[in-house]
């Protein structure tokens, strides 16, 4: 899907024209470009609503099948590494783990409606495959250092 453009100085100078423009794209949306800061997206409330909508029933569906029917382990493996081909590089163990765990994450994203968890959730599993992916890295993130460094602090306010 194409997204029409615009700088953040058209929206100010010209706020009609450019919701005018908007309409124009039969209610999709418009790409608000900032020299200082976040690009913005200028869409109606009726569409972020729908999006919203589309969005938690893709979530619930999705956490529903992974969660379901554990006997289909493999064909539920076989999709996410369709989905995440990182996926491939975890240990069978570890890709049973990341399963259960993006399915209660859909699930409490969602009730949140927040999707920053399930991003979180899926940046440090692509980050653990990629440890998984290097033999050098894996070996030495898994060796036993046999030093115990106690407790770690908690970080600074």
């Amino acid at each position: 899907m194409q997204v029409d453009e615009v700088p953040f100085s058209e929206l100010q100078l010209h706020g009609k024209a450019t919701v005018a423009r908007l309409q124009s794209t039969r209610g999709q949306s418009l790409l608000i470009r900032r020299r200082d800061g976040d690009n913005l997206v200028l869409t109606t409330a009726e569409r972020a609503d729908r999006d919203r909508e589309v969005s938690s029933v893709a979530m619930r569906v999705l956490a529903t099948v992974l969660s379901r029917d554990k006997n289909a382990q493999d064909s539920i493996s076989g999709a996410i590494t369709d989905v995440f081909p990182w996926a491939t590089f975890l240990p069978p163990e570890d890709l049973r783990t990341f399963v259960d765990e993006l399915a209660a994450t859909l699930r409490a994203a969602d009730a949140l409606d927040n999707p920053n968890p399930l991003a979180q959730l899926i940046a440090a599993w692509r980050n653990t495959a990629e440890a998984h992916a290097d033999p050098a890295v894996a070996a030495q993130l898994s060796a036993d250092t046999g030093d115990d460094h106690g407790a770690v602090p908690a970080p600074a306010a």
